[in-house]
């Protein structure tokens, strides 16, 4: 008969992926609520859009690709449903890629509660400007510089345009561009002397933590443990908190299955069944 270690060591793959593929969507579907510690950095990223009182004006640019939704979606749609909850008027612009403008009006803005809020009185979305550093220069400068807004509209023709003429006008700067917002911090935080909040790819917080750690930037959301901790602290569970208790389950799984799969191999080793 074949031992028990033999049969672990050639399980079917087929099994190992479908349960995988199971524990996956679990989560997702029926959220467990796995426990969770919120990092320093998230905690202040948090405060820094609490603090604000209602009527503060933000200008945020949300403005990730396509490929990043995944790791940096809930972060977008969590910072812009606490923006909307606290009553914090806020400018949207993308200055890196023409998709972030697209994914901001098809699948960031959807995804949250607008409640009583008015297009051009409580928030603007001016869509994606070409130029990178040259046209965040001159944004920062002067707000009219687009002079249209995403839908065609003339800037002059919006309420809170007129009360937010540049940066010497802004309460907080939040930059959501998967770490790559070394440009924007530049133009926008450091010469006019805004604090600056920023979300990130998990592997671009070491880059974000040298700016933290100089006081340009005052918090940080780290992929998608940090968004999944921003909701704890925001107490609305979703998509973050759904995907990292798939991850987490998953990854139990798998280390299960080396440890199961090692003392089966060292089993076998010990008879002599193996070499």
């Amino acid at each position: 008969m074949t031992s028990i270690a033999s049969k672990i060591l050639n399980i079917d793959r087929r099994i190992i992926w479908v349960t995988c593929i199971a524990l996956i969507v679990w989560p997702l579907v029926s959220p467990i609520g796995l426990p969770m510690k919120v990092d320093e950095i998230t905690r202040k990223y948090y405060d820094a859009i609490e603090s604000l009182p209602p009527g503060s004006i933000v200008l945020a640019s949300i403005d990730i690709e396509a490929g990043l939704v995944g790791e940096n979606g809930a972060q977008c749609t969590d910072t812009l449903q606490h923006l909307f909850d606290k009553d914090i008027k806020f400018i949207q612009i993308c200055f890196y890629r023409a998709d972030g403008a697209i994914l901001f009006e098809n699948l960031w803005l959807p995804k949250v509660d607008q409640r009583d809020k008015v297009y051009g009185v409580d928030w603007v979305n001016i869509g994606y400007i070409e130029g990178h550093e040259t046209a965040m220069t001159a944004f920062a400068a002067d707000f009219s510089y687009p002079v249209k807004d995403y839908y065609g509209n003339m800037l002059e023709g919006l309420q809170l345009m007129t009360e937010v003429k540049s940066m010497d006008d802004v309460d907080l700067y939040i930059d959501i561009a998967a770490g790559d917002c070394d440009q924007a911090l530049r133009q926008f935080a450091t010469p006019y002397d805004v604090p600056a909040i920023t979300g990130a790819m998990a592997m671009g917080v070491p880059d974000m933590i040298m700016y933290m750690e100089a006081g340009i930037v005052t918090g940080i959301l780290g992929g998608l443990p940090g968004a999944a901790q921003y909701e704890l602290l925001l107490n609305k569970p979703g998509a973050a908190i759904r995907g990292m208790d798939a991850l987490s389950v998953v990854h139990i799984f798998l280390l299960c299955l080396v440890i199961i799969t090692n003392l089966a191999y060292f089993s076998l080793r010990s008879k002599g069944e193996i070499k």
